[in-house]
């Protein structure tokens, strides 16, 4: 096909975007590479569930109740183990819904009742159809909820395990929010990678004593992992 005018004006125009951003880093010394933060969710969330001893993992979907869910975590729930086939936690507040509708369940799923707010997991089955949102399913390892009573459950996202702040000191390296920027300082060379609590990757970023990652376009809570010179790594969770 010939190229139209249009496609030439299309590709000067992506060059010349292209080299100004590396004259740019090039003339700045800049050494951090932030990648756009996605503009739709992932498809699904991982999220490591423990009671008592055992841990398992639970496969979430990506649907308006799951996005306010996971931006609560890590979280401990008091849960009630109801009608020999729930463990169920009451939320004071409604989550959102996307597609709520009455329908039967599987043994494993986790779903939200709307009427009562209720975050439940299923552990049995009776035949039972009720009105649910559902959310997603435990992997496997759900009967150990079978008998086991009215019992603490803690949720975390596997890629991290900290409560959101604006600033932290952990094993001598410093991790600070800027407006959209991360701010990393510590004691010789600190590779750094900032995560949003999805999982996607937002920002690279490595220098001699501080260095900083830009995220614009970000806005809630974000993974920081540091690397220092000694190969510690801490993570921590902050609220852009």
């Amino acid at each position: 096909m010939k190229p139209t005018t249009k496609h030439k004006w299309l590709v000067t125009s992506f060059t010349t975007l292209a080299m100004t951003a590396f004259h740019f880093f090039s003339d700045s010394g800049a050494q951090a590479t932030c990648l756009e933060a996605p503009s739709t969710a992932q498809d699904s969330y991982e999220v490591r569930v423990t009671v008592g001893d055992h841990t398992l993992t639970a496969t979430l979907e990506d649907n308006a109740t799951t996005r306010a869910f996971v931006e609560m975590l890590p979280l401990t729930l008091p849960m009630l183990d109801l009608y020999g086939r729930e463990m169920c936690y009451r939320f004071t507040d409604a989550l959102p819904t996307d597609a709520a509708s009455t329908q039967g369940y599987e043994v494993g799923e986790i779903v939200y009742y709307p009427p009562r707010h209720s975050f439940v997991i299923l552990y049995a089955q009776n035949g039972e159809r009720f009105q649910m949102q559902k959310m997603g399913r435990i992997d496997s390892g759900v009967e150990i909820f079978d008998g086991i009573g009215n019992v603490e459950v803690t949720f975390e996202l596997v890629s991290n395990a900290a409560t959101a702040v604006t600033s932290a000191v952990v094993q001598d390296v410093s991790v600070r929010t800027n407006g959209n920027k991360v701010v990393i300082e510590g004691e010789g060379l600190l590779r750094a990678k900032v995560y949003a609590t999805s999982g996607a990757l937002l920002g690279v970023a490595a220098g001699d004593g501080s260095t900083e990652i830009d995220c614009r376009g970000h806005n809630g809570s974000a993974i920081v992992e540091v690397s220092d010179s000694q190969n510690n790594v801490t993570r921590t969770k902050v609220m852009i």
